[in-house]
Protein backbone atom coordinates (compact mmCIF):
# COMPACT_ATOMS: atom_id res chain seq x y z
CA UNK A 1 0.00 0.00 0.00
CA UNK A 2 1.55 3.26 -1.08
CA UNK A 3 0.98 6.42 0.98
CA UNK A 4 -0.48 8.09 -2.13
CA UNK A 5 -3.10 5.36 -2.62
CA UNK A 6 -3.94 5.30 1.09
CA UNK A 7 -4.42 9.07 1.04
CA UNK A 8 -6.70 8.78 -2.02
CA UNK A 9 -8.84 6.05 -0.41
CA UNK A 10 -9.14 7.96 2.86
CA UNK A 11 -10.11 11.08 0.87
CA UNK A 12 -12.91 9.00 -0.69
CA UNK A 13 -14.14 8.16 2.82
CA UNK A 14 -13.92 11.82 3.87
CA UNK A 15 -15.75 13.10 0.77
CA UNK A 16 -18.58 10.58 1.14
CA UNK A 17 -18.92 10.28 4.92
CA UNK A 18 -17.70 13.61 6.28
CA UNK A 19 -14.70 14.95 8.05
CA UNK A 20 -13.88 15.95 11.61
CA UNK A 21 -14.06 19.67 12.41
CA UNK A 22 -10.95 21.69 11.55
CA UNK A 23 -10.03 22.14 15.23
CA UNK A 24 -9.63 18.34 15.41
CA UNK A 25 -7.34 18.18 12.39
CA UNK A 26 -9.83 17.94 9.50
CA UNK A 27 -9.41 14.16 9.30
CA UNK A 28 -11.99 11.82 7.71
CA UNK A 29 -14.66 10.35 9.99
CA UNK A 30 -13.78 6.91 8.56
CA UNK A 31 -10.40 5.83 7.25
CA UNK A 32 -8.33 2.79 6.32
CA UNK A 33 -5.87 1.82 8.98
CA UNK A 34 -3.78 -1.18 9.85
CA UNK A 35 -4.70 -2.72 13.18
CA UNK A 36 -1.27 -2.01 14.65
CA UNK A 37 -1.85 1.73 14.17
CA UNK A 38 -5.05 1.79 16.24
CA UNK A 39 -3.70 2.34 19.72
CA UNK A 40 -4.36 4.27 22.89
CA UNK A 41 -2.05 5.22 25.74
CA UNK A 42 -2.89 4.15 29.27
CA UNK A 43 -1.25 5.00 32.55
CA UNK A 44 0.86 2.16 33.91
CA UNK A 45 2.68 3.93 36.73
CA UNK A 46 2.89 7.20 38.61
CA UNK A 47 6.14 8.74 39.67
CA UNK A 48 7.00 11.91 41.57
CA UNK A 49 9.64 14.40 40.59
CA UNK A 50 11.00 17.26 42.63
CA UNK A 51 10.52 20.68 41.04
CA UNK A 52 13.01 23.57 41.26
CA UNK A 53 10.95 25.08 44.06
CA UNK A 54 11.21 21.85 46.08
CA UNK A 55 7.65 20.59 45.51
CA UNK A 56 7.10 16.95 44.67
CA UNK A 57 4.91 16.78 41.55
CA UNK A 58 3.14 13.68 40.23
CA UNK A 59 4.33 12.45 36.88
CA UNK A 60 2.33 9.79 35.00
CA UNK A 61 4.01 7.07 32.95
CA UNK A 62 2.00 5.83 29.99
CA UNK A 63 2.26 2.78 27.79
CA UNK A 64 0.70 2.54 24.33
CA UNK A 65 -1.65 -0.43 23.90
CA UNK A 66 -3.16 -1.81 20.71
CA UNK A 67 -6.95 -1.76 20.43
CA UNK A 68 -6.67 -5.31 19.02
CA UNK A 69 -5.35 -8.22 21.03
CA UNK A 70 -4.74 -10.68 18.19
CA UNK A 71 -1.40 -10.20 16.40
CA UNK A 72 -2.90 -11.36 13.09
CA UNK A 73 -5.62 -8.68 13.38
CA UNK A 74 -2.92 -6.08 14.00
CA UNK A 75 -1.54 -6.79 10.50
CA UNK A 76 -4.95 -6.52 8.80
CA UNK A 77 -6.36 -3.47 7.05
CA UNK A 78 -9.59 -2.23 8.56
CA UNK A 79 -11.93 0.73 8.60
CA UNK A 80 -11.45 2.95 11.65
CA UNK A 81 -14.11 5.35 12.98
CA UNK A 82 -13.12 8.76 14.37
CA UNK A 83 -14.90 9.95 17.51
CA UNK A 84 -14.87 13.41 18.98
CA UNK A 85 -13.81 13.39 22.63
CA UNK A 86 -16.13 14.75 25.29
CA UNK A 87 -15.14 17.99 27.00
CA UNK A 88 -11.90 17.93 28.97
CA UNK A 89 -13.78 18.14 32.28
CA UNK A 90 -16.03 15.22 31.30
CA UNK A 91 -12.98 13.19 30.20
CA UNK A 92 -11.22 13.79 33.53
CA UNK A 93 -14.41 12.84 35.38
CA UNK A 94 -14.65 9.59 33.41
CA UNK A 95 -10.99 8.57 33.17
CA UNK A 96 -9.06 10.81 35.58
CA UNK A 97 -5.45 10.51 34.42
CA UNK A 98 -5.70 6.83 33.44
CA UNK A 99 -5.99 7.77 29.76
CA UNK A 100 -4.64 11.13 28.52
CA UNK A 101 -7.13 13.47 26.87
CA UNK A 102 -7.17 12.95 23.06
CA UNK A 103 -7.00 16.54 21.84
CA UNK A 104 -7.52 15.50 18.19
CA UNK A 105 -10.13 12.83 18.91
CA UNK A 106 -9.50 9.11 18.60
CA UNK A 107 -10.01 6.45 15.94
CA UNK A 108 -11.67 3.23 17.03
CA UNK A 109 -11.70 -0.23 15.45
CA UNK A 110 -14.82 -1.17 13.48
CA UNK A 111 -15.95 -4.63 12.42
CA UNK A 112 -14.99 -3.93 8.79
CA UNK A 113 -11.69 -5.84 8.43
CA UNK A 114 -10.08 -7.26 5.33
CA UNK A 115 -8.68 -10.77 5.31
CA UNK A 116 -4.96 -11.03 6.10
CA UNK A 117 -2.82 -10.11 3.10
CA UNK A 118 -5.62 -8.20 1.31
CA UNK A 119 -5.09 -4.47 0.77
CA UNK A 120 -7.79 -1.82 0.29
CA UNK A 121 -8.81 -0.88 -3.25
CA UNK A 122 -11.13 1.69 -4.84
CA UNK A 123 -13.81 -1.00 -5.30
CA UNK A 124 -13.66 -2.21 -1.70
CA UNK A 125 -13.71 1.38 -0.43
CA UNK A 126 -16.76 2.26 -2.56
CA UNK A 127 -18.54 -0.90 -1.37
CA UNK A 128 -17.88 -0.08 2.29
CA UNK A 129 -18.95 3.55 1.82
CA UNK A 130 -22.31 2.30 0.50
CA UNK A 131 -22.59 -0.19 3.35
CA UNK A 132 -21.85 2.49 5.96
CA UNK A 133 -24.32 4.94 4.39
CA UNK A 134 -27.04 2.26 4.41
CA UNK A 135 -26.27 1.34 8.00
CA UNK A 136 -26.14 4.97 9.19
CA UNK A 137 -29.60 5.53 7.73
CA UNK A 138 -31.14 2.81 9.87
CA UNK A 139 -33.38 3.96 12.66
CA UNK A 140 -34.41 1.70 15.51
CA UNK A 141 -37.77 1.19 13.79
CA UNK A 142 -36.10 0.27 10.47
CA UNK A 143 -33.80 -2.14 12.25
CA UNK A 144 -36.73 -3.72 14.16
CA UNK A 145 -38.72 -4.11 10.92
CA UNK A 146 -35.74 -5.71 9.14
CA UNK A 147 -35.22 -8.17 12.00
CA UNK A 148 -38.94 -9.07 12.07
CA UNK A 149 -38.91 -9.64 8.30
CA UNK A 150 -35.83 -11.86 8.67
CA UNK A 151 -37.59 -13.88 11.38
CA UNK A 152 -40.74 -14.19 9.24
CA UNK A 153 -38.66 -15.41 6.28
CA UNK A 154 -36.94 -17.96 8.48
CA UNK A 155 -40.30 -19.20 9.78
CA UNK A 156 -41.69 -19.46 6.22
CA UNK A 157 -38.60 -21.43 5.12
CA UNK A 158 -39.03 -23.76 8.12
CA UNK A 159 -42.73 -24.26 7.32
CA UNK A 160 -41.92 -25.00 3.65
CA UNK A 161 -39.23 -27.48 4.69
CA UNK A 162 -41.63 -29.27 7.06
CA UNK A 163 -44.29 -29.34 4.35
CA UNK A 164 -41.80 -30.89 1.88
CA UNK A 165 -40.67 -33.47 4.42
CA UNK A 166 -44.25 -34.44 5.27
CA UNK A 167 -45.21 -34.61 1.58
CA UNK A 168 -42.39 -37.10 1.03
CA UNK A 169 -43.26 -39.21 4.08
CA UNK A 170 -47.05 -38.96 4.05
CA UNK A 171 -48.23 -38.24 0.53
CA UNK A 172 -51.80 -37.84 1.73
CA UNK A 173 -51.20 -35.40 4.57
CA UNK A 174 -52.45 -32.39 2.62
CA UNK A 175 -54.97 -34.13 0.37
CA UNK A 176 -58.54 -32.87 0.32
CA UNK A 177 -60.92 -35.84 0.62
CA UNK A 178 -62.82 -36.50 -2.63
CA UNK A 179 -60.56 -34.22 -4.71
CA UNK A 180 -58.60 -35.83 -7.48
CA UNK A 181 -55.11 -35.14 -8.75
CA UNK A 182 -51.67 -34.48 -7.42
CA UNK A 183 -51.93 -36.53 -4.26
CA UNK A 184 -52.20 -40.18 -3.47
CA UNK A 185 -54.89 -41.11 -0.97
CA UNK A 186 -55.13 -44.35 0.85
CA UNK A 187 -58.79 -44.89 1.49
CA UNK A 188 -59.72 -47.16 4.34
CA UNK A 189 -56.26 -47.43 5.82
Amino acid sequence: MTPKLLSKLNKMFGDALGRAPVEYGDQPNYKWSQGKDLTFPMRVDRDFTKSNSGLWLPHNKYKVFSQLRDEEDQRRWMVALWKEPPSYDEWVRLYSTEIPYPTKGIYYVTSEMLRPGIEPTDEITQYLIGKIINHKGLTTTNFKNEMEEEQNCAERRKDELMDNILSDILPSHDAIPGKRGGCVTYGGI
